[in-house]
């Protein structure tokens, strides 16, 4: 029987074995569960109310991504008005102007926001819902 770890790599049924006596996780060829690596372990078994062993400033890092993606996934549905006007030089409607500025001084506010945040828990708990965006 053919097992993967982690990374995808296939792996003898003996270094399964070993794998097994060593506390690691795997899975058998075509499971969809993987072998964790010890990063990822540790977060999977974080409980949902507990804060993973991350400084602030990375935790401030990963949410001000966050938004960032959010905030882009915004502006990507108007992105095709700005390449008109590249190639055809066919104007931006003003209200597709304003809320793309809009968008941007959200995501700035959010990001400011975030960054006077103290704890990791004020992190963790930072969240924007729908109706910010707005």
């Amino acid at each position: 029987m053919l097992y993967h770890d982690y990374e995808n790599n296939e792996i003898t049924e003996a270094e399964a074995d070993k794998r097994k006596a060593d506390g690691k996780r795997f899975a058998q060829k075509g499971d969809r569960q993987k072998q964790f690596s010890p990063a990822e372990e540790s977060l999977r078994d974080t409980e949902e109310s507990e804060v993973p062993e991350i400084s602030v400033a990375v935790a401030k890092t990963m949410k001000i991504a966050n938004v960032k993606e959010k905030g882009y996934n915004r502006l990507f549905k108007t992105d095709w008005y700005y390449i008109r006007k590249l190639e055809k030089d066919i104007a931006i409607p003003d209200d597709i102007v304003t809320s793309r500025e809009a968008i941007k001084t959200k995501m700035d506010k959010f990001e400011s926001d975030i960054n006077k945040l103290t704890t990791k828990q004020d992190v963790w708990d930072y969240e924007i819902n729908s109706k910010q965006w707005e």
